[in-house]
């Protein structure tokens, strides 16, 4: 059982101050799958950080105050001891390297034929373990690779531009972390629900409801199509061996991971994004639009964001 499974059900009471806002506000807080999760008293996801990058700002008796990833003018002040305690651990098991195994001296000429039938073994099951193989990964594991694959694609932190980019996101990536930043050529999704968009497609975005298509786009992938998963697919037979045993990746892995998060995406799913926008009550039609497709002019629909947050989230990476 995983430190995530342990406290999968601990809720406790949190005084949340959002970007830019002189008072704090109550939020229920809760663990998700490697992050962890603000609520309303609705549950309703308010906000969700990623344990792997989570800070520690100060620490009074049972009080604490955290920060995520990449800012510190959002803060989150918890007093309940037991949640705080469920913090430290499962944050020490995402950051904590994985343990090494014990080698263990055998007599090599008596097993060689039973060496050697596993071996092959393991080769006929290589194929299809490797497409398991991201699945496998423990929650905390997945959180540590995409953290440190997301600092090195520089993420944008600019208060009210995060504020923004968060009213959006809620509404069609539901509980994972979503982060603007500065490399990349589109939307991609990290190991440890992380998705990012690069600073061009928010510049290149005519509205927040293009913005939202694309961000739609890129939560409706499936977990196996994470860059660590592609990774995996392009591991020789040992390479995947190595990885499943350990949950290591070879030097150099982050960097080509990075280097692949550099590559176009494939055109999207049109059908499949103005579905999962209309399920979100957001008109497909500026996402369809900026496709290419001709359409009719759509009206009557609110904005999902006014100019000023607009505006905001457009200048996110100005900092």
């Amino acid at each position: 059982m995983t430190a995530l499974d342990r406290y999968v059900r601990l809720e406790a009471v949190g005084q949340w101050r959002v970007p830019g806002a002189s008072e704090t506000k109550e939020v229920l807080v809760s663990f998700g799958e490697a992050s962890l999760v603000l609520s309303d008293f609705e549950e309703a996801p308010l906000t969700h950080w990623a344990l792997a990058g989570l800070r520690t700002l100060e620490r009074t008796g049972t009080r604490v105050r955290y920060a995520p990833p990449g800012t510190l003018d959002e803060v989150l002040e918890i007093e309940d001891a037991e949640m705080n305690e469920a913090i430290a651990v499962v944050r020490g098991m995402v950051t904590a390297p994985a343990p090494r195994r014990r080698r263990i001296s055998i007599w090599p000429v008596a097993l060689l034929p039973l060496t050697l039938a596993i071996a092959v073994s393991l080769l006929v099951l290589t194929g299809h373990l490797r497409d398991r193989a991201a699945a496998l990964m423990p929650p905390e594991r997945a959180a540590l690779i995409g953290g440190r694959l997301l600092e090195g694609m520089e993420p944008c932190t600019h208060p009210l531009g995060t504020r923004a980019l968060r009213r959006v996101s809620t509404r069609v990536a539901g509980p994972m972390a979503v982060y603007v930043v500065r490399r990349g050529a589109s939307v991609a999704r990290l190991p440890g629900d992380i998705l990012i968009v690069p600073e061009p497609v928010v510049a290149e975005s005519a509205s927040p409801e293009v913005l939202a298509g694309w961000l739609a786009e890129g939560a409706a992938r499936p977990s196996d199509e994470t860059v660590l998963a592609q990774h995996i697919q392009d591991l020789p037979h040992l390479g995947v061996m190595r990885f499943l045993l350990t949950g290591e990746l070879a030097e150099g892995a982050e960097d080509k991971m990075r280097l692949r998060l550099e590559a176009p995406a494939p055109p999207p799913d049109v059908a499949a994004v103005s579905a999962r926008l209309q399920e979100a009550g957001i008109a497909p039609g500026p996402f369809r639009q900026a496709l290419g497709e001709p359409l009719p002019a759509q009206s009557g629909a609110a904005p999902l964001l006014d100019d000023q947050a607009w505006i905001a989230l457009k200048s996110i990476c100005l900092n």
